[in-house]
């Protein structure tokens, strides 16, 4: 054999060594998700070393405290390289974050992609994730970005950074309320644990604010309400937009608008309510048929719609710490019924369901219940949490993952929980979680109005 021969062969053989080790640095951080004829193959850099090593890639509305248990949603980088591939049968949209910002709940909400067959480019800075996508779906939603970004958010942003300007602060808000902010900022910034008094007082003035707006000075009321301006008619755009250029992102906004219909207290200062209802004719005119058939957000949609007031509620089986299964029918028929979906690690949740104590006090001996169920890791942290906040009646507990699918059958796939009041009929009264407005329905469902 000729040298010349030889040398190549070797070369060759030297290439196709270094090409193995490349596809196997490349393989090791690798991950792949789901079964299905899709195909998402992502390729990311992680440029920033402030949130660790570990990224989720987590399907939307899952909770933080779910993606944070399932090692399967979380991949490493290596040398700030990471891939993960999504296989499915529907194009799904899905959340990127660093894991220590996704397991805190949070979400930027700049890390979003939609799991169509594509190549998928991620870039994660320190304040930023840069997405770019050769897949149809994906292209579509960052021509809406784009023009939303040019036509509100530049505008929107230049008027939220005055307004959470820290040398003006005071000019902007009052004393209780920039307490609070300075307070509930400390508990991520500088990763403190507040007592559980902090804590209730700060939700409350946060609720109050979010009520009135009582918290600003006329001079930070007059910036709020022009980002309220913004907002609505950002919405509004997107309702047309999204009229003419349909897309699976459609869907998703109108399961939040459903979601935050359901959800909506009326004693908040919103003006975006009424835009939720027009996502929601869009959806029954012209997406409901048209968009995506099959696609499971269209169920996710009907969960939500079904829990409006004066649709008859839906049973399902619980279980119970000890893992026997209880058929919710067999404990609410013939009652005035409170579920109660909570977390001991859900801070609203405990709040709302510590408000409804005294409430169901004074009414367990006439026909009224509590259901509560709890989503947790482990049976302990319900029964710590249940002890601490003093509940009066007993939890049922699904697991973090939801396995048994209870609170995704309410709409609730990320966090907050949810009540849902039921009259003896197993009618829908209520979704709402604030103890005051409940009340009264609750005397008139159990006859004692005078």
């Amino acid at each position: 054999m000729k040298k010349r021969t030889i040398i190549i062969i070797i070369l060759l053989v030297i290439a196709l060594a270094l090409i193995g080790l490349y596809a196997l640095g490349r393989n090791s951080n690798n991950k792949e998700f789901g079964e299905g004829p899709l195909t998402c193959y992502i390729e990311g850099e992680l440029l920033t070393d402030k949130f660790g090593n570990e990224i989720v890639i987590a399907e939307y509305h899952m909770d933080p405290q779910a993606v944070a248990a399932d090692r399967s949603l979380r991949v490493r980088a290596v040398d700030g390289k990471f891939y993960y591939t999504i296989h499915g049968e529907h194009v799904k949209k899905y959340i990127i974050e660093p894991f220590e910002q996704a397991s805190a709940g949070l979400q930027r909400g700049d890390g979003r992609i939609l799991s169509e067959n594509a190549h998928v480019k991620i870039k994660i800075y320190d304040d930023s994730i840069v997405v770019r996508s050769d897949g149809e779906e994906n292209r579509k939603l960052e021509v809406l970005d784009s023009l939303e970004t040019v036509l509100f958010w530049n505008q929107y942003v230049v008027l939220a950074n005055e307004l959470n300007d820290p040398s003006r602060e005071k000019e902007f808000y009052k004393p209780e309320l920039l307490w609070a902010r300075k307070e509930s900022n400390s508990w991520y910034e500088d990763n403190k644990t507040p007592t559980l008094a902090i804590e209730d007082s700060v939700m409350r003035i946060f609720a109050n604010h979010s009520r009135d707006y009582k918290g600003f000075t006329d001079a930070g009321l007059k910036i709020q309400l022009q980002l309220d301006s913004i907002r609505c008619e950002r919405e509004a755009f997107r309702i047309n937009y999204y009229a003419e250029h349909p897309m699976v992102n459609a869907l998703y906004d109108i399961y939040d608008a459903a979601y935050s219909i359901r959800n909506f207290d009326p004693s908040y200062k919103d003006p975006i309510i009424e835009y939720y209802d027009l996502y929601m004719r869009l959806y029954s005119e012209k997406l409901s048929q048209q968009s995506c058939p099959g696609h499971p957000i269209h169920a996710r949609i009907a969960e939500i719609v079904k829990l409006h007031p004066g649709q008859p509620y839906s049973y399902y089986d619980l279980h119970t710490a000890d893992g026997k299964v209880v058929p919710i029918a067999s404990l609410i028929k013939g009652k005035v019924a409170l579920i109660d979906l909570w977390a001991s690690w859900c801070g609203a949740c405990r709040e709302h369901s510590k408000a409804m104590i005294p409430i169901y006090e004074k009414y367990k001996d006439k026909g009224f219940i509590v259901v509560a169920i709890a989503r947790e890791r482990n049976r302990r942290a319900m029964e710590k949490a249940m002890e601490k906040d003093g509940y009066r009646w007993p939890s049922y507990l699904e697991p973090i993952n939801d396995e048994n699918g209870v609170w995704s059958r309410h709409g609730v796939h990320g966090g907050g929980g949810a009540f849902v009041l039921v009259d003896r009929d197993g009618t829908i009264l209520s979704t709402s979680t604030e103890a005051s407005e409940l009340e009264p329905l609750i005397r008139k469902a159990l006859g004692l109005e005078q």
